[in-house]
């Protein structure tokens, strides 16, 4: 029973009726943003349930509305995963994650930050889920600037 409860618990459902009609209104909404976060970087989910459609959704709006987080995309970085388009969206939440954590991306420097945190999101999610036929060189190559201790490096050159 309780293993049922723990699993409970870290379901995350986006809120059911919500609205942004002014910053103070996507504030209210972060940790909702940030659960949401955690919890497909956590966690298998089921992306054909209608949960995750509707918590998609939710992050989507909140992101392109927000007026403090601002995700930039940037061909040099997502062609790397362009062959896998699955993978888009762990980058763009740890970008986002970071964002909101760090309370600034008003630099390039919080925007390189930013990126390497996507990086590492969409890492994380493609070791854990990506079966050896489903292998992309671009990403095995990133995997191995990661290990190297690299990445901040690999995305700066692509930033400037």
């Amino acid at each position: 029973m309780l293993n049922l409860q723990s699993a409970r618990a870290q379901q995350f459902r986006a809120p059911k009726e919500y609205s942004f009609d002014n910053e103070g209104s996507y504030r209210q909404y972060e940790k909702d943003v940030i659960k949401f976060i955690n919890w497909i970087q956590d966690k298998r989910v089921d992306e054909t349930s209608e949960n995750y459609k509707s918590s998609l959704v939710f992050f989507n709006v909140w992101l392109s509305g927000c007026p403090y987080v601002r995700y930039n995309e940037n061909v040099r970085i997502e062609s790397v995963f362009s062959d896998i388009p699955d993978l888009r969206i762990y980058y763009v939440v740890g970008y986002v994650k970071y964002a909101l954590q760090s309370h600034s991306q008003n630099s390039m420097n919080d925007k390189i930050r930013c990126s390497v945190a996507g990086l590492e999101s969409m890492l994380k999610e493609y070791r854990r889920d990506f079966r050896a036929d489903k292998r992309n060189g671009d990403i095995e190559d990133l995997q191995k600037i990661y290990d190297q201790g690299k990445l901040l490096e690999w995305v700066e050159e692509r930033m400037h």
